[in-house]
């Protein structure tokens, strides 16, 4: 075999081996998505604070794990509901149906996810079970210190209350719980029904007054409106009237004016014709004297002529 095969073989056989550590140190290599935690157990660790754990947490990261020596779980970081019904005895003897909806997830801080680690491990859904009984029990505890009425008037406090005895606990076990909500409260005799009675008829007679009142109100506005537009209306009409009334007195003073303007024109029409008629009679009358002039001068000529010398 010659040394061109022999370092052929060598060189494929490097490259087999790479391939193989290659694949096999890729499938040591471990990755916590954006709401994971990886936990890895089997190599003690010294972090940050300085303590020696012998579990590694990677939050949202990834790590190296060898399936030799070491071993690891993931664990959810989402948040998670708890939907609950429990059923409770208040102090004045009332028994309770109480149904309530929290938010909780596992805190994303080292400690905490350590600590939800060596609790819940391979058993995620433990978490929501261990959430539910422990506010269950906080609720009935909450419960049997307070008459029904005073549950009943603020929820919110009801609540508050109940949320802070149970987060210490919740937060030992590497919990956050971010809400807590009482969404309903309920009995089986009505005991609830018939303390909400009166309140219920008195926002009834309140509503029937309120909406009396608006409507008196409307029925006010709609009379001040109709007085506001009869006496509006009445202020038109008399404006139109005087407005009419102004037009007819002009228009009778045009009318006026114009007859005044014709009889003055046929005045001086009447004037002209006579000045006309005068001043050709005064011409004829002139005109016959020149002529009679005329003749007598004639006659007197004629008559100067004819007698004996």
């Amino acid at each position: 075999m010659g040394p061109y095969i022999i370092a052929a073989i060598a060189a494929l056989a490097v490259l087999v081996v790479a391939a193989v550590l290659f694949g096999i140190i890729r499938s040591w290599i471990k990755v916590a998505r954006a709401d994971e935690a990886l936990i890895i157990s089997g190599k003690p660790q010294k972090e940050d604070d300085g303590e020696t754990y012998s579990t590694t947490v990677v939050v949202n990261g990834k790590a190296v794990v060898n399936p030799i020596s070491q071993r690891y779980e993931v664990i959810s970081l989402r948040s998670r509901q708890v939907v609950m019904k429990a059923e409770a005895q208040s102090s004045d003897n009332v028994t309770l149906l109480v149904s309530a909806v929290a938010q909780l997830k596992v805190g994303s801080d080292r400690a905490l996810v350590r600590a939800a680690a060596e609790r819940f491990a391979s058993q995620d859904e433990a978490i929501e079970r261990f959430t539910q009984d422990q506010l269950e029990g906080a609720l009935r505890g909450v419960i049997a210190q307070q008459t029904v009425t005073s549950l009943m008037r603020d929820r919110k406090q009801f609540s508050e209350e109940i949320t802070g005895s149970v987060k210490p606990e919740l937060q030992e076990q590497g919990l956050i719980l971010d809400s807590f909500q009482i969404t309903s409260i309920t009995d089986n005799v009505g005991y609830i029904a018939s303390l909400g009675a009166p309140e219920i008829e008195a926002k009834r007679q309140s509503a029937e007054i309120a909406q009396t009142n608006s409507e008196c109100a409307i029925a006010r506005q709609r009379l001040a409106n109709s007085e506001q537009n009869l006496i509006e209306q009445t202020a038109y009409e008399t404006n139109q009237a005087k407005a009419s009334s102004e037009v007819g007195r002009e228009q009778a003073a045009a009318e006026q004016a114009r007859a005044e303007i014709a009889e003055q024109d046929a005045t001086a029409t009447r004037l002209r014709a006579e000045a006309e008629a005068d001043s050709v009679r005064l011409a004829g009358e002139a005109k016959a004297a020149a002529i009679k002039a005329e003749a007598d001068a004639l006659r007197d000529e004629i008559a100067a002529a004819i007698q004996p010398s």
